[in-house]
């Protein structure tokens, strides 16, 4: 469980997890340090321990958990937002708005595409979302801000 997620939510996944042994909740109390190298592994460990992941924050700029997942071949649910929205768009992840429940059914009722395509999914995440793609894109981005406030700066009155 990670990113800011409602006490709603956060209670309907507690009460899943009373009710499926099998449900296992990484939440900051379980998740290893980030940035201590030999965590990295262990992080790897839990994504692929993992058949699904749920990542239903309320706001997120990027998803680095989901990729994560992604890269360790898990399926992921993400909610439909921002930029986790692109991920559902892209066929990478399974996307819900608000009702988690019924996402739930539909991502367990279609784990097996997701498993049997886990590679490709992985392969098409990394071409997309690798850090030089994504550091050429930023690039890309802000000189197209910088060039288009130029264009303000200097238009003639």
């Amino acid at each position: 469980l990670s990113g800011k997620v409602d006490d709603s939510i956060k209670n309907k996944l507690y009460n899943l997890i009373e009710e499926d042994e099998r449900i296992f909740l990484i939440d900051e109390k379980t998740l290893p340090k980030p940035f201590e190298e030999d965590e990295y592994l262990r992080m790897a460990y839990l994504y692929k321990a993992a058949d699904l992941i749920i990542y239903p924050s309320k706001y997120e700029p990027f998803g680095l958990v989901p990729i994560e997942a992604i890269a360790c071949e898990v399926p992921v649910l993400v909610r439909n937002i921002d930029n986790l929205k692109n991920f559902v768009k892209e066929g990478i992840a399974l996307g819900f708005k608000e009702n988690l429940k019924e996402a739930l059914e539909i991502a367990v009722n279609n784990i097996n595409y997701f498993k049997n395509h886990a590679k490709l999914i992985r392969e098409y995440a990394k071409e997309r979302y690798n850090v030089k793609k994504m550091r050429e894109d930023y690039v890309k981005f802000f000189s197209s801000l910088t060039e288009r406030n130029k264009k303000i700066i200097l238009a003639p009155e």
